[in-house]
């Protein structure tokens, strides 16, 4: 699940879980431009779990 919504709101890479190498090759990858989209997109996606935005999708839900 936590890689659905890595994969799906491109908040970073991807690795294999308990795959240390892998996650080291990642590490490695990664450029800081990378590293200024993956932060862009994390607040992106933080502000659709907000509070506020969990509140307006329950009443939009009772407006249907």
């Amino acid at each position: 699940m936590l890689a659905r919504r890595v994969r799906e709101n491109s908040l970073g890479l991807l690795f294999p879980s308990g795959d240390a190498d892998a996650l080291y090759a990642a590490m490695r990858k990664i450029s800081t431009s990378d590293m200024r989209q993956y932060r862009t997109f994390a607040a992106i996606y933080a502000d659709s779990c907000s509070r506020n935005a969990f509140r307006e999708s329950l009443l939009k839900q009772c407006k249907v």
